[in-house]
C-alpha cells in the first residue's frame, strides 16, 4: 500500500484512517477529518465496480472514541449512503429493493435500509 493512498479518480474509493496527529501541540488529536502526515491508515479500497454507484450526504464519517459519531467543524460528515446497481430501486422478486440505503445512527450504529419506501427515504437512486 502506498504512504498516502488515494482513492481512484471516479471518487468512489474510500480510507479508513486513525485522525490523531497532533498538529498544533496542544497535546490532543487535530481530529480536522484530513489525512495527515504520519496518520496510521486501517484500511484502504478502491471502491465498487463501476456498475455500482455510491451517493451520500457527505464526503466522510467520523467516530469518537466512545464509538458515537464526531462533528467535525468545517467538514461534510456523512450519516446516509446510497447504494444502486444498473437496476436502481426497484422491487425484487423477495419484495426488498435492488438498492441499499445504509443510515448512521448518532450513536454510530449503522442500519441497512432494504426496502424501496426506505432507500427513497434516504435519498433514492441517481
Amino acid at each position: 500500500m502506498a504512504a498516502t493512498p488515494s482513492c481512484n479518480a471516479a471518487g468512489t474509493g474510500w480510507i479508513a484512517y486513525v485522525d490523531a496527529n497532533d498538529l498544533d501541540g496542544d497535546g490532543m488529536p487535530d481530529g480536522n477529518g484530513a489525512l495527515d502526515a504520519g496518520e496510521e491508515i486501517l484500511l484502504a479500497s478502491e471502491g465498487p465496480p463501476d456498475t455500482v454507484t455510491i451517493t451520500s450526504d457527505g464526503t466522510f464519517v467520523a467516530y469518537a472514541s466512545t464509538g458515537f459519531l464526531r462533528a467535525v467543524a468545517g467538514t461534510d460528515s456523512a450519516t446516509v449512503f446510497i447504494l444502486c446497481d444498473t437496476r436502481g430501486n426497484v422491487l425484487t422478486s423477495g419484495g426488498g429493493s435492488t438498492a441499499r440505503a445504509i443510515v448512521i445512527s448518532p450513536t454510530g450504529r449503522p442500519q441497512i435500509q432494504r426496502t424501496i419506501a426506505e432507500v427513497t427515504a434516504a435519498g433514492g437512486c441517481p
